[in-house]
């Protein structure tokens, strides 16, 4: 009888134990936590993407995959990733204003895909050609690359 005892005070002093997540599946499950919830529409998501800095940075998937192509010269791809750290809010709600300007006019694309899509500039007559990749990913919409290969 004091052993039973025993057993059944020591078996309800012990704490329930949480599971601990791959790293894959944490950013889905802090988003659940916080109450926050994705949208699976991308144009919803890009129209808070476009003007909410917090938000911007809460969806983009770092270390960014940054390339961009050398003004060197010779036109070598250099990838620089962005951090954290380093992010600055990128700001795609003048980018209609500054494709209508007279220099450095660039037409907008946007290619939408099953579970990506591309933001695209190209220039008109300037070298301007960026690319700019968003990716569904955990039940949310991140920015996960920019690729720029204007000249």
């Amino acid at each position: 009888m004091i052993l039973l005892t025993a057993i059944l005070c020591f078996s309800c002093n012990q704490k329930e134990e949480k599971p601990v997540l791959p790293p894959a599946e944490q950013p889905a499950k802090q988003a659940a936590l916080n109450n926050k919830p994705c949208d699976a529409d991308f144009d919803t998501f890009f129209k808070k993407f476009q003007t909410d800095s917090i938000f911007q940075r809460e969806h983009i998937k770092f270390p960014l995959k940054n390339t961009y192509l050398n003004s060197g010269g010779d036109y070598e791809v250099v990838r620089k990733d962005i951090t954290i750290l380093t992010h600055k809010f990128l700001d795609f709600a003048t980018d209609k204003e500054a494709a209508a300007m007279e220099n450095g006019a660039f037409t907008i694309a946007i290619e939408k895909q099953k579970d990506s899509v591309f933001y695209q500039t190209r220039g008109i007559d300037n070298g301007i050609h960026a690319d700019i990749k968003f990716a569904f990913k955990d039940g949310c919409w991140y920015l996960v690359a920019i690729e720029d290969s204007s000249t």
